[in-house]
């Protein structure tokens, strides 16, 4: 085998190397194969092959010239001897056959095409059988395409692959390191293309985009997707068309015994990149089989209290309470004020931080209070209830600041056994449910001098 490719090349190997060389796999699947062919056209072509199981990574460049084969080489070494920074480089290669048994190596060198930079003159690797390099998935004539629509962060579909960042970034604002659940493992792609993820104690919500035929519902891993974006940002660039499809059969199963039907499934999702130089990727990432939790209410359910916060005082006013509060109660408490909402917090040991915060539009709920009677003897007026003191975990508040990314935000909220919801106002679908902590587990605001 031998090749010589320059542009996007040092870029589909650095995307390859995003998925062989994690930490934790199995070593077989921390290699890399590397293939050199001519095409139906005349060209040639470089691709690279990657995968930890969950994720199948496949991407080409054109190539100047090329011996066909394909050969297997360690992904940690080639990611150590990769060029540093983003500047294309013409990537070439020499395999060497072994005299006798094992022992075959690649010669692969890096060469700026700037003047004055000298890149790599050349390093041997070793290389490993490629019958033992796992199968990458090919075409199945039971399984369908499906074209999968995904709704952007704001409007309209995701099709290049900052968008495609900007919806797993939003998304995963939710999720946490800590899961307690399989289905928390996993983002759901609604039947129109809505986004849902959650930790179970704050939600993420991006509203769907119409389409003509339903879809399945499909949870994909939030770690699969963290790779992707990865590697997406090594290659193809930012400026990339994504195709999403989904792959679907169908499949026997006995919804009661002695009886058979056949139900359609999602086992997996492909990802198509196009993007400069003809260089193409392609990313299959295998579903989860499970239930997502039930998020529905929590998104359109009617909260009697709002207020709308500017997040230029909200977002310093949060981060200066972390450095007060100890690990493991990270709270702070929201009480009404006269001029917007009290935000205080604070440790035994560390201090506190007592502000209020501007807050407009704070609108009363539907309960009543009864005043005590006047000293004349008159009734007490029924007057509306004031806005409940609410606690929250800080770390939660500045990420849904930072990923709703809006001038103002409208909270809306019940009491401490109620979820409260945040999104942008004006309103753009977007929508973060957090968990409030319960009274029982916050101390009251120390009072004011």
């Amino acid at each position: 085998m031998e090749f010589r490719a320059n542009g996007p090349a040092t870029s589909l190997l650095r995307a390859a190397t995003v998925i062989g060389s994690q930490a934790g796999i199995k070593d077989i699947l921390q290699r890399i194969r590397l293939r050199s062919a001519d095409t139906t056209d005349g060209g040639m072509i470089l691709s690279a092959e990657s995968t930890d199981f969950d994720v199948f990574f496949r991407g080409s460049v054109p190539a100047q010239s090329s011996v066909p084969g394909a050969v297997v080489v360690p992904a940690t070494t080639l990611r150590n001897i990769l060029p540093k920074g983003r500047k294309p480089s013409t990537v070439s290669g020499v395999e060497t056959p072994a005299t006798s048994g094992p022992g075959a190596t690649l010669c692969i060198g890096f060469q700026s095409p700037v003047p004055g930079i000298i890149g790599s003159s050349g390093t041997t690797l070793p290389l490993f059988p490629d019958a033992d390099f796992p199968d990458m998935p090919s075409d199945n004539r039971d399984v369908r395409e499906t074209p999968l629509t995904l709704a952007s962060v704001v409007g309209g579909p995701v099709q290049t692959v900052a968008q495609f960042l900007d919806w797993f970034a939003f998304l995963d604002s939710a999720t946490g390191p800590e899961k307690t659940r399989y289905a928390f493992n996993a983002i759901r792609i609604g039947p129109d293309g809505s986004g849902v993820a959650t930790d179970g104690k704050r939600i993420a919500f991006l509203p769907g985009i119409p389409l003509g035929a339903p879809q399945l519902p499909i949870l994909l891993p939030v770690h699969s997707l963290a790779l992707i974006c990865k590697a997406f940002k090594a290659f193809p660039g930012p400026t990339a068309d994504l195709t999403f499809y989904a792959e679907t059969l169908e499949e026997e199963y006995e919804p009661e015994k002695g009886k058979k039907a056949f139900r359609t499934i999602c086992p997996s999702i492909r990802i198509r990149a196009i993007g400069d130089d003809s260089a193409e990727a392609v990313v299959t990432i295998r579903t989860l089989d499970g239930n997502f939790p039930e998020f529905g209410g929590l998104i359109t359910k009617r909260l009697p209290y709002s207020a709308i916060l500017p997040t230029a005082d909200w977002t310093p006013a949060l981060e200066s309470t972390l450095p007060v509060l100890e690990k493991g109660s990270e709270t702070v408490i929201l009480s009404p004020a006269p001029a917007g909402i009290r935000l205080s917090a604070g440790s035994q040991d560390r201090g506190t931080v007592d502000t209020t915060l501007p807050a407009s539009e704070t609108l009363q709920g539907p309960d009543t209070i009864l005043l005590p009677d006047h000293a004349d003897g008159t009734p007490g007026e029924n007057v509306p209830a004031p806005p409940p003191e609410m606690g929250f975990n800080p770390l939660f508040l500045v990420d849904m600041l930072a990923a709703l990314d809006s001038p103002m935000i409208t909270m809306e909220y019940a009491d401490t056994h109620t979820c409260a919801r945040f999104s942008p106002c004006p309103p753009d679908g977007r929508v973060i449910v957090i968990m409030p902590v319960s009274r029982e587990y916050f101390r009251p605001a120390p009072a004011t001098t």
